[in-house]
């Protein structure tokens, strides 16, 4: 599709999963397993604390649709 895509994941500490690079704009995105059940697609303790502290722009995605969707795909 020619996005910029930076795995992130093996960070640590809450990070998320991968960071976007798309138009000019970076995603910060968390990706969760959409076909579990939403227990089981609970923010980490270390996920929650790095959303709550991050100043910026971070979301949850559950499918490739939700992805394209926040790109504006």
């Amino acid at each position: 599709m020619g996005a910029s895509v930076l795995l992130t994941h093996q960070l640590g500490g809450g990070a998320p999963d991968i960071v976007i690079g798309w138009r000019g704009i970076n995603y910060l995105v968390e990706i969760k397993d959409g076909s579990k059940p939403p227990s089981r697609r609970k923010l980490t303790k270390d996920e929650k604390e790095f959303h709550l502290l991050w100043r910026g722009q971070i979301c949850v995605i559950k499918s490739v649709d939700e992805l394209l969707e926040l790109i504006g795909i």
